[in-house]
């Protein structure tokens, strides 16, 4: 192992107390959580739960301008449909209801919008 390996496997050993096993071993069965600022190395059969309840995950604030909530980024779509802040406006080509925030992107990729019409 070159020395950024060695100090990945002690970093893992310390850890996990798997010193007897082998650098290989160790390796295969850790992963280091992606989110930022958390350096926390984890079992793989437990890294889903740990991204879920990890204290680094990724979360974005509300877009409705009265909701001050913090939602995990990729339940924000699911948020602003239900958000009791969120105002919602007719597209006036598919006639589904948008998000007043995602207004104007959608106005732009919306499949109905006629082709003659001229976005701003």
């Amino acid at each position: 192992l070159d020395w950024p390996d060695q100090l990945l496997l002690k970093a893992v050993t310390e850890t996990h107390g798997m010193a007897a096993e082998s650098s290989q071993e160790v390796m295969r069965k850790t992963a280091l959580c992606l989110n930022d600022g958390c350096n926390q190395w984890v079992d793989k059969t437990r890294l889903d739960e740990h991204r879920r309840c990890c204290p680094y995950r990724r979360a974005r604030k509300c877009p409705f301008f009265d909701c001050a909530k913090w939602v995990e980024a990729d339940q924000l779509e699911a948020h602003k449909n239900t958000c009791e802040f969120g105002l919602r406006v007719e597209c006036e080509w598919c006639f589904k209801q948008v998000a007043q925030p995602d207004t104007d992107s959608h106005r732009r990729s919306c499949l109905a919008r006629p082709r003659t019409e001229e976005l701003e």
